[in-house]
């Protein structure tokens, strides 16, 4: 079984997934946990970020999969997939701006180039650029922040 180092301590994640425990905190304690909980997870986007840059595809074969139950669930709670939109903030629309801008930027390069699909790589290259462009009006650039 190989080792692992947990990025979340038990306490934490029991703290985390109980709000009504959470609200028994001392606000100064219950900042410090948040504070704490936020620098882990950029660490470990930074340690994911890493590993995807000098892994070897055959090993992110076996981690960044579709299939990987793991990942699916980090997208959908990302993006708040089927959630109640009232719900969601401008924050996941601009996520999923994010993650549909740079799919299909990826996707272009799937259009077929050649004599015989003109017209066809035409259409596609055209309903792509639409598609962003969209994209765009419907999820403004954000804001900039407020002093």
């Amino acid at each position: 079984m190989p080792r692992t180092r947990e990025f979340l301590s038990s306490g934490e994640r029991s703290l985390l997934s109980k709000p009504e425990e959470l609200q028994k905190m001392s606000p100064q304690k219950r900042g410090t946990l948040f504070r704490d909980v936020r620098l882990k997870a950029v660490c470990m986007i930074e340690a994911l970020t890493f590993l995807s840059k000098h892994l070897p595809e055959k090993q992110l074969a076996k981690i960044l999969t579709p299939e990987n139950e793991a990942l699916q669930l980090l997208v959908n709670q990302v993006l708040e997939a089927g959630q109640d939109p009232r719900l969601r903030t401008e924050r996941h629309y601009r996520l999923a701006r994010l993650f549909a801008e740079k799919s299909l930027r990826m996707l272009e390069d799937r259009i077929p180039y050649g004599r015989d699909n003109d017209y066809l790589s035409d259409t596609m290259l055209k309903d792509l650029v639409r598609t962003r462009e969209l994209i765009r009006l419907v999820v403004r650039d954000s804001e900039p922040k407020k002093k």
